[in-house]
């Protein structure tokens, strides 16, 4: 029902939805079995053209060398082989129609065996990553989760408002609102005793239009879950704005920009992405605060490292799960019993089964991935600026990485968890066997 206070208004999407639920996404992929017989392709791989040369895209080449090397790892016959040769052909089959309009990221999930597969394309650039394993690999869409929330822009004069919201750079939502008011300006009647009456009618239609904008700007943000909002518009209606936010929404703002009220959605998401990017690392700060705090404070439900970020993720206990966006580490993990650990597999099977079921592996996906099974959250944190400082001495001391919370991340060998619960008061997670 559209408000009393809008002249008119509209409320439009993409014909064709641009981005995917990556969050029901990678829920689905982590409920997958394990499954050594019909392996997974996953690829994540950066499509941007090169600056110089806008026919020629890094990524591809990349992709052919990755394509080669585990072409020679894995083959030249076998289940992983096939899926490495099939998985491929669908991928280079899908690029090829990308030419109208190209995106700047892809993601591909690939099962061959069973025809499933699964292209994401992004309008944002993900890091070049490529591999065959039972299970899809989970971190680069993890990586988009945490990096990229959706969120809202609302643009606004005493006129009209529009309300964009984005997820993973593109638009993905459009309400246009037009006030039902007459604007008046101060000289525009000759009786200054009418005049007031009037402007202060004025003032009082431009407290109800920004009541009817607050309540819908919270009706979609509430609708698409959407839990950031960015505001662009003068400092008295910004005021006024918030001042009809319920808690809830106001709760929501990350921060204001300037902007023309003719300005682009493109324009737009261009003055925003600082704006969302400062959150970002704000968010970062906080988590690592609150994971410092939990895991060095006696009894607290947090801690730090592989071992113990293992354990409590075979217990059950993370709520979130936060990693350096540079951690690497080797483990190994047995498929059919569900056993996972830290380093080189052991030279013996740990439950007494068959050591050659034990699978070397990268630590960051199995983390990803337990985490989601047990309803968990995963946060990567950045662990270098975007800008080196402009002080030499200060850049060369700190080599461009982040200082304060992520610094504690990285000195903690850039793993951790928040916990839901501890076990007893003596024992905060299990001992891993």
């Amino acid at each position: 029902m559209v408000s009393e206070h809008f002249e008119q208004m509209t409320d439009t999407r993409p014909d064709v939805p641009r981005t995917p639920a990556l969050r029901d996404d990678l829920i689905d992929l982590a409920q997958r079995a394990a499954d050594p017989e019909r392996p997974y392709l996953t690829v994540s791989l950066d499509y941007r053209p090169d600056g110089t040369q806008p026919n020629r895209r890094p990524g591809l080449l990349w992709l052919k060398e990755r394509e080669q090397e585990l072409a020679e790892t894995l083959g030249p016959r076998g289940a992983a082989f096939d899926a490495l040769t099939e998985g491929m052909q669908r991928l280079h089959a899908i690029l090829d129609d990308l030419d109208v309009e190209p995106p700047q990221g892809v993601i591909f999930v690939a099962q061959p065996a069973t025809a499933d597969v699964r292209t994401i394309p992004l309008a944002v650039p993900v890091g070049n990553s490529a591999n065959v394993a039972p299970r899809p690999m989970l971190a680069p869409l993890a990586r988009l989760v945490h990096a990229y929330p959706p969120f809202a822009l609302l643009l606004a004069d005493s006129r009209q408002a529009f309300l964009h919201t984005f997820i993973l750079g593109a638009l993905e939502r459009e309400v246009t609102m037009e006030s039902a008011y007459t604007h008046l300006t101060a000289g525009a009647v000759g009786n200054k005793m009418i005049e007031r009456k009037a402007l202060n009618a004025v003032e009082q239609q431009l407290e109800n239009f920004a009541k009817a904008i607050a309540e819908e700007t919270r009706r979609v943000l509430d609708e698409d879950s959407v839990p950031h909002l960015i505001i662009a518009a003068d400092d008295q209606l910004t005021a006024t704005l918030r001042d009809h936010f319920p808690k809830e929404l106001d709760a929501k703002v990350i921060g204001t920009i300037a902007a023309d009220i003719r300005a682009t959605p493109a324009d737009l998401l261009a003055l925003a992405l600082p704006v969302v990017e400062a959150a970002r690392r704000a968010r970062e700060e906080d988590i690592v605060q609150r994971l410092t705090t939990a895991a060095l404070s006696r009894g607290g439900l947090g801690v730090f490292g592989v071992a113990e970020t293992l354990a409590a993720l075979q217990a059950g206990q993370v709520q979130d799960l936060v990693l350096a966006d540079d951690f690497h580490a080797p483990g190994w993990v047995d498929d059919t019993l569900e056993l996972v650990g830290a380093g080189a597999p052991p030279l013996e099977h740990p439950a007494g089964g068959d050591r050659a079921s034990l699978r070397a592996i990268e630590l960051t996906d199995e983390l990803v991935h337990r985490t989601l099974l047990t309803g968990g959250a995963v946060a990567f944190i950045t662990m270098r600026n975007q800008e080196v400082p402009e002080d030499a001495n200060e850049a060369e001391e700190t080599g461009g990485e982040r200082q304060g919370a992520p610094r504690t991340l990285q000195e903690h060998g850039g793993v951790g968890a928040i916990l839901r619960f501890r076990l007893d008061e003596n024992q905060a997670v299990p001992t891993l066997q």
